[in-house]
């Protein structure tokens, strides 16, 4: 039997893991966005580290199943600048709490390029204590050529007056 010394101090431990002291990242219209700073790792040259989501508005898995919050685990490449995904937990509460709804193991694939002022750069910066990224964008259309060519105006595309 445990002496009640060593048991108070198992327990403390056990309910301080539960309770992380989880920081904010952002937050807009859609939830907000919060990291485990005691998860941030470095491991043969990726950072791993866990975020969380809790939606604004609850939602629905491909079942069917409500979940307010979402628990991620990632990899993130601080010399490449990406973020992989490996592992995603979805909680029916708040804040990871509850009863989990689904647990995903994420089978390995090509990690997302860091885009400035997207979700993936806050995590970046927590990772990686970058204080800023170079803007990378999303490639830029053509734009149309010019032409003399009028055509008539039809139902669907009015003439200009």
């Amino acid at each position: 039997m445990l002496r009640p010394s060593l048991l108070s101090c198992v327990l403390f431990a056990a309910c301080a893991a539960a309770h992380a002291e989880w920081k904010p990242l952002t937050a807009s219209a859609f939830g907000s966005m919060s990291y485990d700073p005691a998860s941030v790792h470095t491991e043969k040259g990726l950072t791993q580290m866990q975020y969380r989501i809790d939606f604004a508005q609850p939602r629905q898995n491909g079942e069917g199943k409500s979940y307010s919050s979402a628990t991620m685990k990632v990899a993130v490449d601080c010399r490449q600048q990406t973020v992989g995904l490996l592992e995603l937990q979805t909680h029916a509460g708040p804040k990871g709490q509850g009863a989990v709804v689904q647990r995903v193991a994420v089978p390995p694939s090509a990690a997302e390029k860091v885009v400035a002022n997207s979700s993936n750069e806050y995590v970046y910066k927590a990772a990686c204590g970058a204080a800023a990224l170079p803007v990378a964008h999303a490639p830029a259309l053509p734009a149309p050529a010019a032409t003399n060519n009028a055509k008539p105006a039809s139902p669907f595309s009015p003439a200009k007056k």
